[in-house]
């Protein structure tokens, strides 16, 4: 028997605002894949999506048998890591993208973090922010000053570039330059380069607010900052 889902107006209008979000999120990493000169220089930050186990000799230079030896536990410990993974997945899975933070997501975040921090007490720290942040990307939610928060709930008025992108799981953000006459261009993709770090990661940001010049798509943007030459550039994502 076929059946027919019935959306209230409400609901609708959630799913615009979702599909919208998900419109400007793939509009960045295809922004990202056109910028080949900028991303031939991007590397690796050890902030974003990734899973990664680093293994270190001793500090003592010498040969000193036993320096590989296993930490008791460790398998197990690794093994709980992954399953805690898993599961986190599952959860994401099992509930609809735009039904806002449930308790199950809570749970499934706060038994990675337990796992991970079993890890680290074994020595070997995982980086649980960044898997996590891979298992979330598709949702609205994310990871801001370590705890599970939906990305468009109580977003604050200000904060930097680096924290903002890290929070939406993208290396992308967008720049905008203007002439020592005030004539503009148009906000051109960026990707977070060794370069641009140094340069923009801790640029702060304001929530925008009834700017007319600035696109819809945008959520943040920088003040107007002092470039070379006379110019200036700001600075949005």
């Amino acid at each position: 028997m076929r059946q027919t889902v019935q959306y209230d107006h409400a609901r609708e209008e959630r799913l615009e605002v979702y599909y919208r979000r998900q419109t400007a999120s793939l509009m960045r990493k295809d922004a990202a894949l056109k910028t080949v000169d900028e991303a031939l220089g991007l590397t690796q930050d050890v902030r974003l999506p990734r899973f990664s186990v680093e293994f270190r000799l001793s500090e003592d230079v010498e040969y000193m048998p036993g320096r590989w030896g296993l930490a008791s536990g460790l398998g197990t410990a690794f093994e709980n890591y992954v399953a805690r993974l898993c599961e986190m997945e599952k959860v994401r899975f099992a509930n609809g993208v735009v039904g806002g933070l449930m308790p199950a997501h809570h749970k499934a975040f706060h038994d990675v973090v337990e796992a991970a921090e079993t890890l680290e007490r074994l020595g070997w720290p995982v980086n649980w922010q960044q898997n996590v942040q891979t298992i979330l990307e598709p949702t609205e939610y994310g990871l801001r000053d370590g705890k599970l928060v939906d990305r468009f709930v109580g977003q604050p008025e200000h904060t930097t570039l680096g924290d903002e992108l890290l929070l939406l799981g993208t290396v992308t953000f967008y720049q905008q330059n203007r002439s020592a006459d005030g004539l503009t261009t148009p906000f051109k993709a960026r990707v977070m380069t060794a370069t641009n770090r140094a340069l923009h990661e801790a640029t702060q940001i304001l929530l925008r607010n009834d700017q007319g010049d600035l696109p819809a798509r945008f959520t943040y943007s920088s003040e107007w900052l002092p470039g070379k030459s006379g110019r200036s550039y700001r600075i949005a994502v």
